[in-house]
């Protein structure tokens, strides 16, 4: 049987009891160092495919000097991804796998101000 959390709480000056089941232990994910990697912005209306470890591909737009966005997600077999933040300086893609949801890659893009670099971040957690 789960542990049962009793919580009191004073209402109109009487006493109200209800009961919430106990969280059950979760298990830890473990996040590997993220890598970081530079490469050439594609330029204003061109693309860049990064790969995001062995989850899958993002291709990125440079739709403006300083402005990425995502054009498309490949995910790699056994995985799903969610774009977390679809267009910015800095955009955001998540990929799990749904057999184990411990296993996930947080892939981030990153363009400088003058629109010549791309600052690709990928962080394994398993």
């Amino acid at each position: 049987m789960g542990a049962v959390l009793t919580v009191g709480l004073l209402a109109g000056g009487g006493a109200v009891l209800f009961a919430l089941p106990a969280q059950a232990a979760t298990t830890a994910t473990t996040c590997a160092p993220k890598s970081v990697t530079r490469v050439t912005a594609p330029g204003v209306g061109n693309t860049y495919v990064a790969t995001a470890a062995s989850a899958g591909s993002v291709t990125l737009l440079q739709n403006a000097t300083s402005n990425l966005e995502v054009s498309s997600v490949a995910p790699a077999s056994g995985w799903n991804d969610t774009v977390v933040t679809a267009s910015g300086v800095t955009v955001h893609v998540s990929f799990q796998q749904p057999s184990s949801h411990a296993n996930q890659v947080r892939f981030h893009a990153r363009v400088n101000s003058t629109g010549t670099e791309i600052s690709l971040i990928t962080v394994v957690c398993t």
